[in-house]
């Protein structure tokens, strides 16, 4: 296996990779402890319902590897399994109802990366298990609603105000309490990005597919795959730069991809669009983990893969786990000075590998407070 990661985390990677269909089984039988390891791995990464349909896949058809296989983790596991799948259904009918109410006062919308990604997981799945009969979308931990609605803040904001509270608001989207129990993000920008140049190349290229919506096999509108390719990736470059980045983002960039070969002639405007937005080197690192880690074909790739900085990223994202919570290089106790300790840590780790985000951060942030104080 390349990559010292890769040789550390391995049997978590192999169970991915037979829980998504492109391997058949481990290359050895896990103890019971490594069992529970790979168990805290799929929790750190939230990716424990997708994981499960590895663990059917290998008691079904390779019983003796799951012999070691501790009953009461996998009755523990099944459990939050099908709590994932039920809380996908709620998140599905969510996601449907709010864009129907946003059509009926004639707004378009489009729900971005979550729930609007999940129905891609069912591109490639590995055989027919009693936990994934619904699809492997259905065992993707979900968050909240992303919903994005364009028209501009102001009319966007008139419409949403009716229909729920609004509560905190950023440069890019704000909360919306639309549901009691479901979380919605309304995006009246997709994203963003601190280099204010990139930023403005990204958000010129992102309104020419403002009206540009598929409907996804789970009935929730959603954008088409040559805006996910870009988009999906800049999500998973602020997770970086932000709180930090799971394995649960990478895979979805991994279904995305998956989901559709890239032309030779969409490959070079990908590359000229990922250096406009100055995301290159990011997409070398991501193809590297999706390689290592999903066994991504070359056919499927934006870029090719640059080992160096995905060996650094796929280490980064082990270590800190979904939104970087479980990483212990820095105390999170909530203080204000911790808080501080903590980013200036976290973007002195990536300032070598990402300078211009970092050299560019301080003048973002004085650009936000004039666009928040005239706004809102």
């Amino acid at each position: 296996m390349k990559g010292s990661c890769v040789a550390e985390h391995g049997l978590f990677f192999e169970l991915l990779q037979v829980s998504i269909g492109v391997r058949d089984c481990l290359s050895l039988v896990p103890s019971a402890d490594e069992w529970e390891d790979v168990y805290k791995y799929a929790c750190e990464q939230t990716v424990l319902g997708v994981c499960f349909n590895g663990v059917q896949e290998i008691s079904r058809r390779y019983a003796e590897q799951a012999v070691n296989l501790p009953a009461r983790l996998k009755m523990r596991w099944l459990a939050l399994t099908a709590n994932v799948q039920r809380r996908n259904e709620e998140m599905d009918a969510c996601c449907i109802e709010l864009q129907k109410r946003l059509a009926a006062c004639g707004l378009a919308s489009l729900v971005l990366k979550g729930q609007g990604v999940a129905s891609l997981y069912d591109v490639k799945i590995c055989g027919q298990s009693m936990v994934s009969s619904g699809g492997l979308s259905s065992l993707r931990q979900s968050g909240d609603i992303d919903i994005y609605v364009p028209g501009g803040f102001r009319k966007v904001m008139g419409v949403a105000r009716g229909m729920g509270a609004i509560g905190k608001c950023t440069y890019v989207h704000a909360e919306w309490r639309v549901f009691p129990d479901t979380e919605v993000e309304l995006h009246y920008r997709p994203s963003s990005l601190r280099n204010l140049l990139a930023n403005r190349r990204f958000q010129n290229w992102a309104s020419g597919f403002d009206e540009a919506g598929v409907k996804a096999r789970n009935g929730v509108i959603t954008p088409p795959v040559e805006f996910n390719r870009v988009y999906l990736l800049l999500h998973c470059f602020r997770h970086v730069i932000g709180a930090g980045i799971g394995m649960r983002q990478l895979m979805d960039y991994y279904f995305c991809l998956r989901s559709k070969a890239v032309e030779p002639d969409e490959r070079q405007e990908l590359k000229r669009l990922l250096k406009d937005f100055g995301l290159y080197r990011f997409a070398g690192a991501v193809m590297y983990v999706l390689q290592c880690v999903f066994l991504l074909e070359d056919s499927y790739m934006v870029c090719p893969p640059d080992r160096r900085e995905g060996e650094f990223l796929l280490k980064q994202t082990m270590l800190g786990g979904n939104f970087g919570r479980y990483d212990t290089r820095v105390e999170r106790d909530g203080s204000f000075c911790r808080n501080i300790a903590r980013k200036m840590f976290m973007n002195l780790r990536y300032a070598s590998h990402y300078p211009s985000e970092l050299l560019w951060a301080p003048v973002s942030r004085l650009y936000v407070m004039w666009w928040k104080n005239r706004n809102l």
